[in-house]
């Protein structure tokens, strides 16, 4: 359970940071 969380957390992260960097090219 605690390793999911983890894994969860992390992909989030990776995700979200993701996400900002897409947004940035798209509007750079």
């Amino acid at each position: 359970m605690v390793e999911k969380g983890a894994a969860g957390r992390k992909e989030e992260v990776v995700t979200r940071e993701y996400t900002i960097n897409l947004h940035k090219r798209l509007h750079g």
